[in-house]
């Protein structure tokens, strides 16, 4: 896993918090710390998993593709991480050692077993829940602030 997975979350969390209004790349950018390109690339893949929608011209930009409350932090880890695996084996262990040929046999299915269970906690948390953690959080913050 990389950080796309994290940048991902923050792009929709952001979109949703627009409340249906489109976004720009070059917003988005603002509140992630990183250049419009690179964003435009993550929404492309969060689109081709239909978790945006994007629309080009004056007034354009980017919303939610569904409801945040149907978005799943599994979605969105499944829309972009490229290579689906967590704990990646390597690809070329000797196969005249007994422990080389047999080593992705054995260890692959702890691998799985470890891939299922981040599945299912992610799927557990939509992007409605961060959004709402969220809030609350900069309430509290607020709220902390005014106490001086």
């Amino acid at each position: 896993m990389n950080t796309h997975f994290a940048i991902a979350v923050h792009i929709l969390v952001f979109i949703a918090e627009q409340g249906g209004t489109p976004v720009t790349s070059t917003t988005v950018a603002g509140s992630v710390g990183t250049n419009p390109s690179f964003v435009r690339r993550i929404v492309a893949q969060l689109g081709r998993a239909g978790l945006t929608t994007a629309t080009e011209g004056a007034g354009g930009g980017t919303v939610l593709a569904r409801p945040a409350e149907a978005i799943t932090l599994r979605d969105v880890y499944h829309a972009v991480d490229e290579t689906r695996e967590l704990v990646p084996l390597h690809p070329s262990p000797h196969p005249m050692c007994k422990i080389g040929r047999n080593i992705k046999g054995v260890l692959g299915s702890t691998v799985r077993q470890v891939e299922e269970t981040v599945d299912t906690q992610l799927d557990r948390t939509t992007i409605a829940d961060l959004l709402a953690d969220v809030v609350r959080r900069e309430q509290e913050r607020e709220a902390a602030m005014a106490r001086g």
